[in-house]
């Protein structure tokens, strides 16, 4: 199944790389005994393939790796590749020719099914070894069952993705950054609000991309991390502060700051979340216009009655006088 070059040359192997014999000793089986009890533990065990003879040998915890027993299952190359996922086959065989062919070391990472079916994932670092000549006598692997890493890796990789999707489906801009200020991400819409995409800004320290001042005649700028890393606590900044854009152009933004602590409540960074509240700036400026416009009618409206209300005095004074004098005449010119 797997192809290799006879006669193979390479270097002699140095001390301490051919493996140890076997000894008959109750010292030396107390040492194999510990050995396979340490492999049990940690899931890790080795194999040996003999590349003249074709022999394999499995560890003892090999076989419990690959749910298997030594007295019904026959160690060779197309039953073990049986027992390795289809889609997993062809890698698993290009490793292993590449050690065989170049004389290096190789890795992989692969599912093997066990016979009830069982998916488990398996790690192996292979080695080649040589004999007095320099031929490559056998290959000698590692096996370690890291089925448990994987679906922490998986689940911590299906938690991202969730992450992701929820910052993405946000209506507001969210950055986040590190302890030192340096930007770690960021959402569409805080790339559409400043600029800058998440490849270009992540790395980049805060105020480079998110760059804001108290007012557009500010020449100062706010920094929001640097705020809430020296505090320690969620910051609320004023509304309406001027955010520049990368290229041209200013915003009015409404900004909120909160720190970011782990599992161990260590502080680990910052999360900015901010959206565009510009055209509501600007309502609210033309109400603002529209109701002091209305004041000054107002205050015109009521300047009016209160001058007609003193006109009308001097009018009825006037009637008086008129009817006093006989003259209707005062009257009419007073009114006009």
């Amino acid at each position: 199944m797997l192809f290799h070059r006879k006669g193979s040359k390479k270097k002699k192997p140095s001390k301490g790389e051919a493996f140890p014999a076997s000894r008959g000793d109750t010292g030396f089986k107390k040492e194999m005994w510990r050995n396979d009890e340490a492999q049990r533990i940690a899931h890790f065990g080795y194999w040996e393939w003999h590349i003249a003879s074709g022999k394999i040998i499995w560890s003892d915890e090999i076989y419990r790796i690959y749910g298997l027993s030594k007295e019904d299952f026959t160690l060779d190359l197309d039953n073990i590749f049986d027992h390795i996922h289809e889609r997993d086959r062809d890698m698993c065989m290009e490793i292993l020719n590449n050690t065989m062919e170049n004389h290096k070391p190789g890795w992989f990472e692969i599912r093997i099914i066990r016979p009830t079916g069982e998916i488990r994932w398996y790690e192996s670092s292979v080695k080649p070894f040589y004999d007095e000549k320099g031929n490559i006598d056998y290959i000698l692997g590692t096996g370690h069952d890291i089925t448990e890493r994987k679906r922490a890796e998986n689940l911590a990789a299906e938690r991202e993705r969730h992450l992701r999707v929820t910052l993405n489906s946000i209506g507001d801009g969210v950055i986040s950054t590190d302890v030192n200020g340096v930007i770690t991400d960021l959402n569409p819409v805080a790339e559409a609000l400043t600029g800058w995409n998440r490849s270009e800004a992540s790395g980049k320290e805060l105020n480079r991309v998110f760059t804001i001042f108290n007012s557009e005649k500010d020449n100062k700028p706010v920094d929001p991390s640097q705020t809430v890393l020296s505090g320690g606590k969620p910051v609320r900044f004023a509304r309406g502060m001027t955010l520049k854009k990368r290229e041209e152009g200013t915003l009015k933004i409404a900004c909120n700051a909160a720190p970011i602590f782990d599992d161990e409540n260590i502080l680990i960074g910052t999360v900015l979340v901010f959206r565009d509240i510009s055209e509501e700036i600007s309502l609210q400026e033309k109400l603002q216009q529209s109701q002091k416009l209305e004041a000054i009618g107002q205050l015109a409206g009521g300047i009016a009655h209160d001058f007609n209300n003193v006109l009308g005095g001097i009018i009825g004074a006037a009637d008086i006088l008129a009817a006093h004098v006989g003259d209707k005449g005062i009257v009419k010119n007073i009114s006009n």
